[in-house]
């Protein structure tokens, strides 16, 4: 990996002005830029270094965990719901149709179903 200190429109110095920690490198083999994090690849920005990297920056910084966090759990929540109301509703219709199959049979008599019958 290629680390890079300048580039044509600064954005490695914004880069760094989120944490000086940050350095910016670019790998040859797949054409990336990298952020590093204490020599850590913390996030890709892609193919290109633009402004879309500098958001990305001051949006996964570690400043913003608790936020973060917090938009996870409310999404997961979200998720699980909906698949919760869709298995609801999916056993709800399976039931109707059982009900509607069984009703379909004909008029069945239920006489002297409690009795036993001896040989």
């Amino acid at each position: 990996m290629k680390n890079i200190t300048h580039d044509l429109y600064d954005i490695t110095h914004r880069i760094k002005q989120v944490d000086r920690d940050y350095s910016i490198c670019f790998d040859e083999k797949t054409n990336k830029y990298f952020v590093l994090y204490k020599g850590q690849i913390s996030f890709c920005c892609g193919n290109n270094l633009n402004y879309t990297a500098v958001q990305k920056a001051y949006s996964s910084h570690i400043r913003n965990a608790h936020e973060i966090l917090k938009n996870m759990l409310e999404h997961n929540a979200r998720l699980e719901n909906h698949e919760r109301l869709t298995a609801k509703e999916k056993s709800m219709s399976d039931f109707q149709n059982l009900l509607e199959y069984a009703d379909g049979k004909g008029d069945i008599s239920f006489e002297g179903i409690n009795k036993t019958r001896w040989l």
